[in-house]
C-alpha cells in the first residue's frame, strides 16, 4: 500500500514549533558539549606539539623541593581515594541504581 504524500509545509511548521519550544535546550547542549571539547582539543594540541606550559618548570621544581616520603604517601592515598575508592564505587552504585530503576 503506497504511503500518503507528506505535506512539507506542515512538517516545516512542526519543526519551527518544536524549535521555538526547545531552542534553549539545543544551546545548552552545544555549550555543554562543544566548549569542553574545544578546551580538550586545545590542550591535546599543545601536548602533541610537545610544548610546555609556562608554569610547568616552576611547579615541577617547587614540588621536588618540598618532596618527602610522608607527602608522597599522602598524595598516593589521595589518588587512591579519588579513583579506586571514589570513582569506581560511585560508578558501580550509579549502574546498580539505574538498573533497578530500569533506566538503561
Amino acid at each position: 500500500m503506497p504511503e500518503a504524500p507528506v505535506d512539507s509545509r506542515s512538517e516545516a511548521a512542526g519543526l519551527r514549533r518544536w524549535l521555538a519550544h526547545n531552542a534553549w535546550r539545543l544551546v545548552v547542549l552545544f555549550i555543554g558539549v562543544l566548549l569542553p571539547l574545544a578546551g580538550f582539543v586545545a590542550l591535546a594540541d599543545e601536548i602533541h606539539e610537545a610544548e610546555a606550559f609556562h608554569f610547568d618548570a616552576a611547579l615541577l621544581l617547587r614540588m621536588h623541593a618540598i618532596a618527602s616520603p610522608g607527602l608522597n604517601g599522602f598524595f598516593v592515598l589521595m589518588s587512591k581515594l579519588g579513583y579506586q575508592w571514589g570513582v569506581i564505587p560511585l560508578d558501580i552504585v550509579i549502574v546498580v541504581v539505574l538498573l533497578l530503576w530500569r533506566r538503561w
